[in-house]
């Protein structure tokens, strides 16, 4: 596993045994979104975390409208960060999604 989410687990009890699966760029949302869903004290864990039709995907063991908001809000903000660097980035591709800035879009073609 990438060391940057093994420190993400590290940190937050919420990751314990999630399943990650998508690039670095996102890392800061991922880590906003668990300082946010932390600081409601519920207990909670995310399950899957991944990329999904060029949008961050979260899959919680639990659903509250809290949570559910907070999900939902990084899930659309995804939508505009590039997935490989964290810059800003819009969806790209035909037959696979995936958000990416100017530069990475240049070599995205599926």
């Amino acid at each position: 596993m990438n060391i940057k989410y093994q420190n993400l687990l590290d940190n937050f009890e919420i990751m314990t045994d999630t399943y990650i699966e998508c690039d670095d760029g996102w890392l800061p949302l991922i880590w906003e979104l668990c300082e946010r869903i932390t600081e409601l004290d519920i207990p909670l864990r995310l399950l899957t975390v991944k990329e999904k039709f060029g949008r961050l995907r979260i899959y919680p063991d639990t659903y509250n409208e809290g949570v559910e908001d907070i999900i939902d809000h990084y899930e659309e903000l995804s939508g505009s960060v590039c997935e490989l660097c964290g810059n800003s980035g819009k969806t790209v591709g035909k037959h696979y999604l995936k958000t990416l800035c100017s530069k990475h879009a240049e070599n995205w073609n599926l």
